[in-house]
């Protein structure tokens, strides 16, 4: 049922609706598209979630029952007394998720800092020797460029460890999605060519959202580079996007690749953790997931992912819609 729908803006008024409920008011055009849904579905009650809420969170419904008898009014009661605890549940466990995603994101801190500042205390006198020996090391090139490449490798990771130790504040502008989406392919389009991945973007034309684009264009091209490495030569990756009524976003990358094992699926987000084959250039070090959910946290959003093995994975992202100040 849609939030815009007139039967639901009906439902919304009422709290609650049984197809009797509905025979016994006066007939409006809300009232009778409401009657259908209930017909077309085959419900026997309606309900909104929280009782009495003026934004409800679910909508219960209830088959029509063998004997056909109605519902009454006592047993609608109980009813929504049953919705409020499945809702009271789905908060409780949602906070107890975000919880345990904030406790991680802060040990994961405390380590990357760590670690960040040791690396660049390392890497500081390496990288003036190899600057300051690049010209008077001639026969020696492949030597002194393997090593300005294994520098730089360091470097990108020390940037990705060290996105976690940050207070971050969004930079909330109007994002639109066809550009969003524009950018993005451009950041990636080489990476796809070089393994003859064919990528294609389906950007939904919508109003602009606040959000920070600079970040959610990290995010998406994380997924998609994910997916295309995933990917053999000849197949697609697609990336899709668009703004939702609310003023959020909806986003969507599919690949026909090698897909994640079931036993990883649960591993995927965490810090460190990669499957990619040791010794690639491409191999990373298990942080993008991560930096992924991290930047769908930080606009109160989420990720979530499905996975066929042989088949390929959807990587969907959702963020719900954010004030940005005047």
């Amino acid at each position: 049922m849609a939030k815009e729908s007139a039967a639901f803006k009906e439902l919304k008024s009422l709290g609650w609706a049984t197809p009797e409920s509905l025979h016994r008011r006066r007939p409006t055009g809300n009232s009778a598209a409401l009657a259908e849904f209930l017909q077309i579905h085959q419900l026997g009650a309606l309900l909104c979630i929280p009782a009495n809420s003026p934004e409800p969170s679910l909508v219960l419904g209830i088959g029509v029952r063998h004997s056909e008898d109605p519902f009454t009014y006592a047993e609608i009661l109980q009813l929504q007394q049953a919705g409020d605890l499945i809702e009271y549940t789905l908060i409780r466990s949602r906070l107890a998720a975000q919880a345990e995603l904030t406790e991680r994101m802060e040990r994961l801190a405390v380590v990357s800092r760590g670690l960040a500042h040791d690396l660049k205390n390392l890497i500081t006198p390496l990288a003036t020797f190899l600057n300051h020996t690049r010209d008077s090391h001639q026969k020696s090139g492949d030597v002194h460029g393997s090593a300005s490449r294994a520098l730089g490798v360091i470097t990108d990771y020390i940037d990705d460890a060290l996105f976690f130790t940050d207070k971050r504040q969004l930079r909330l502008v109007a994002t639109d999605v066809t550009n969003l989406l524009g950018n993005v392919s451009a950041i990636v389009a080489d990476r796809a060519r070089k393994r003859h991945v064919r990528l294609v973007v389906n950007a939904a034309s919508g109003p602009a959202a606040p959000a920070d684009a600079t970040l959610l264009q990290r995010l998406l091209s994380n997924l998609v580079n994910n997916s295309i490495d995933a990917s053999s030569p000849g197949t697609t990756v697609t990336l899709s996007g668009t703004s939702v009524p609310n003023g959020g976003f909806m986003f969507e990358v599919t690949d026909q690749g090698c897909g994640i094992p079931a036993e990883n699926l649960s591993r995927i987000f965490e810090p460190y953790f990669t499957t990619k084959v040791y010794g690639e250039s491409s191999r990373g070090f298990g942080l993008g997931l991560t930096i992924c959910q991290k930047i769908a946290e930080l606009h109160h959003g989420s990720i979530s992912v499905t996975s066929q093995v042989g088949r390929g994975t959807e990587m969907r992202v959702h963020l719900p819609g954010l004030a940005m100040a005047a």
